[in-house]
C-alpha cells in the first residue's frame, strides 16, 4: 500500500479466500501480471481481466482521471458478469479528497457501477485530515446505501516516513513500503524496518478478507 494513494482504485478479489505509464499494477497473494501503456489502455486492462482467475487478488492502481478508461474496459468485457463466472468480486476503493475534479471522478464512477461492486471508503487522516466535500454529502450517503465499508490507514511514524523519503531521493523515484522491506539494496535502517513491518501488519489486518468472502 502506498502512502500517497490516488482518489480511487479498483480491486478484483477472488471470493475463495502502476500499468505504466497510466497504471501501476500490483497483485497481492497471487502472481504478478504486468503490462505497458499504449494507444489503447483499455486493451491493457482487458489483458489483466483475462488473468483474474489465476490470482487470489488483483489490484489496479491507476493514475488520476483514468476512471472513464477503466469503466469502458469493464463494460467491454462485462466485467461483473465475468467475475461471477469465476466466483470473484469487484471491489472499488475510493479516497475522498477536497478536490473538485477528483470528487467528480468518484461521483461518475459510483453512478456507473452503483451496487454492482463492493465499495470501500479509505481515509488517510495523516495525509488528508479533512474531507469537507465528502463528509455528509449525497455521495457518501449513496456509497453507504450500497453497503460501503470503511478503512482508515493507520499513521506511520513521521521519522520513518522521512527515512523512506530520503531513500526515494537517492533512487530518484517513488518507493513503496513493500519494496523498501523486500529490496536489500534499499538498505533500510533496522529500526525503521521494524516500525514499517508493524505498520504494514496493521494495514493488512484491516484488509484481510473474512472467511467465505
Amino acid at each position: 500500500m502506498r502512502m500517497d494513494e490516488p482518489p480511487w482504485s479498483f480491486v478484483k478479489r477472488l471470493r475463495s479466500r502502476r500499468l505504466q505509464p497510466h497504471f501501476k499494477h500490483h497483485i497481492f497473494r497471487g502472481r504478478c501480471v504486468c503490462g505497458t501503456g499504449g494507444p489503447e489502455p483499455e486493451g491493457e486492462l482487458i489483458k489483466i481481466f483475462r488473468c483474474l482467475a489465476h490470482s487470489d487478488a488483483t489490484v489496479i492502481d491507476p493514475s488520476a482521471h483514468m476512471n472513464r478508461t477503466i469503466l469502458r474496459a469493464m463494460e467491454m468485457v462485462r466485467l461483473t458478469q465475468l467475475c461471477e463466472a469465476i466466483v470473484a468480486r469487484v471491489s472499488v476503493l475510493v479516497y475522498p479528497v477536497d478536490e473538485v475534479s477528483d470528487m467528480d471522478d468518484i461521483a461518475q464512477t459510483v453512478a456507473a457501477l452503483q451496487d454492482s461492486v463492493d465499495w470501500v471508503i479509505v481515509r488517510n487522516p495523516v495525509k488528508i485530515p479533512t474531507t469537507k466535500f465528502f463528509q455528509g454529502s449525497e455521495l457518501e450517503a449513496q456509497l453507504l446505501g450500497f453497503g460501503a465499508e470503511g478503512l482508515e490507514i493507520p499513521a506511520l511514524l513521521s521519522d520513518t516516513r522521512n527515512h523512506l523519503r530520503s531513500r526515494e531521493i537517492q533512487l530518484g523515484r517513488g518507493l513503496s513500503p513493500a519494496e523498501a522491506l523486500k529490496n536489500p539494496s534499499i538498505q533500510l535502517d533496522m529500526a525503521h524496518r521494524i516500525v514499517l513491518e508493524q505498520w504494514l501488519a496493521d494495514c493488512s489486518s484491516d484488509l484481510t478478507p473474512s472467511p467465505g468472502i
